[in-house]
């Protein structure tokens, strides 16, 4: 159904146009992909537009030539443009249509899925003339039986431009009334996306001179407002800079250029964007559980999410104390990395003490929005507490191991020789605790002592090596115990 949808709405398109619009020439700029950062492409979804305007009968640039254009002029920012740019790529391309589009979100695995949204600008006026929104993932396009069902963003990307496409109106008018090419030498929107309450400069300057009697007024549209541009002493630079306090949205900005002889010209210079909303960022810490707070020694995972996707100017994660003194921060530029590991240590290599630490990331979007997320995280230093314990129990030796700590055993190992011949009695190992350990005793044993070494780890990394210098003193009345040579020390692993 989606095909013949997609198709239908091609042919409307192809017999609506005229004779002089047969061959329509389009530009298919790369598809900005924010989730590979502000500069990021996705060329299979670009390439893929491309062939679906090619069967259209669309006369298509390619892709080297695109690059070229946007390297020659400088063009780094994708996903919009300004109407010089736009004025350029019609001149140089000799193209009527341009088309924009930004991944907005990307999931490759476990399930694919994506969120694209594109726009198609006339080259004669500059002007937005389509767009559409669309996402979509594997659990949209299962079938019965399973038969090709999509399992990659490869699979997705023929049934997402699909998608976009079927909504494409049969009347699109690929030319217009031109407006009267203006000689701009250059142009200045920015920024171009702010909050309420920021200031937007705008600049113009025509490459031209005219004597005095003859010099223009130029003046600035928003909307409904009419700003009157500043002249410099400069001849020919017109500014403006105002404060925006409108709500959130999209504020086109139109230069009007009014002559003596009554001669009118208007261009439109560009867009920016006002937006209030902070980044909705998630913080994950992978570790172990222990009261309600993520527990970790010398390894821990944080991951940053934003729940709605959308580009990111900087980053900074701290990490403060239970007193809130901030004992250790980094920043970068851009969205934070992916995954971070924390080793529980500040800037020089020390390792914090055992305590509880808050971890806050903060991030700013392109209108300077901040989002932020904190989250508790529990530094365990402490080695694992073991009882030993020891019974004869029908000529065996039977001891007891039991944890006393609240952090999970990983293994232990319990070695048990002669004292005297260090001949091994019994070697055993486990993963868990309270347990018990049993082995005959030897019947040549005599006056020997038998020896215990034990070493226990949790799952933390925390260490602990216990040596019994005789473990049949364990076995006695408390009245005749003698414990010899008993010690436990921490092992620290980095």
């Amino acid at each position: 159904m989606r095909q013949i949808i997609f198709l239908l709405a091609m042919a409307l398109f192809l017999c609506c146009l005229s004779p002089a619009e047969a061959a329509v020439k389009i530009a298919v700029f790369p598809i900005q992909d924010i989730s590979r950062g502000d500069e990021g492409v996705n060329w299979q979804l670009t390439d893929q537009f491309s062939r679906d305007f090619e069967a259209m009968g669309l006369d298509v640039v390619s892709r080297d030539t695109i690059i070229s254009f946007l390297a020659r002029h400088r063009i780094r920012a994708l996903g919009s443009l300004d109407t010089y740019s736009i004025q350029r790529a019609q001149r140089d391309l000799a193209v009527n249509l341009i088309l924009l589009g930004t991944v907005c979100q990307q999931q490759p695995q476990p399930s694919p899925g994506l969120a694209v949204v594109a726009s198609l600008i006339r080259t004669d006026d500059g002007q937005t003339i389509w767009s559409n929104s669309v996402a979509l993932s594997d659990v949209d396009t299962r079938r019965i039986l399973g038969i090709n069902e999509p399992t990659s963003l490869n699979d997705l990307y023929p049934l997402l431009t699909k998608d976009i496409l079927a909504t494409w109106p049969s009347d699109i008018t690929a030319t217009a009334g031109k407006m009267q090419p203006v000689d701009l030498q250059s142009t200045w929107l920015r920024p171009t996306y702010i909050h309420s309450g920021q200031e937007v400069q705008c600049s113009v300057r025509l490459r031209m001179s005219w004597e005095p009697k003859n010099r223009p007024q130029v003046i600035f549209k928003v909307g409904d407002r009419v700003l009157k541009a500043e002249e410099s002493i400069a001849e020919g630079f017109f500014d403006l800079t105002w404060r925006e306090d409108g709500p959130e949205g999209r504020y086109p900005v139109t230069a009007v250029i009014l002559w003596p002889d009554g001669k009118k010209e208007t261009i439109l210079l560009g867009t920016y964007f006002v937006d209030n909303q902070p980044p909705d960022l998630e913080l994950t810490l992978k570790g172990f559980t222990l009261n309600d707070k993520t527990t970790f020694r010398d390894r821990l995972l944080i991951i940053p999410r934003l729940r709605v996707g959308e580009p990111l100017t900087q980053w900074r994660i701290t990490f403060a104390n239970s007193s809130g003194k901030t004992l250790l921060s980094q920043d970068g530029a851009g969205p934070p990395p992916e995954k971070l590991f924390w080793r529980g240590q500040d800037e020089e290599g020390h390792s914090f003490p055992e305590g509880d630490y808050l971890i806050t990331m903060k991030v700013w979007d392109r209108a300077g929005n901040m989002g932020e997320s904190s989250k508790m995280v529990t530094v365990h230093l402490g080695a694992p507490k073991v009882k030993v314990t020891a019974k004869i129990v029908d000529k065996n030796l039977v001891i007891d191991l039991e944890h006393e700590g609240q952090v999970p055993i990983a293994f232990w190992r319990l070695d048990l020789r002669v004292a005297a011949t260090s001949a091994s009695l019994k070697l055993a190992e486990g993963t868990s605790m309270p347990t018990h350990v049993s082995m005959p005793l030897p019947a040549d044993l005599g006056n020997n002592a038998i020896v215990g070494k034990l070493i226990v780890q949790d799952i933390l990394g925390n260490k602990t090596k216990l040596s019994i210098a005789d473990i049949m003193a364990l076995t006695r009345p408390k009245t005749e115990e003698k414990e010899k040579d008993q010690e436990s020390g921490w092992v620290e692993e980095f």
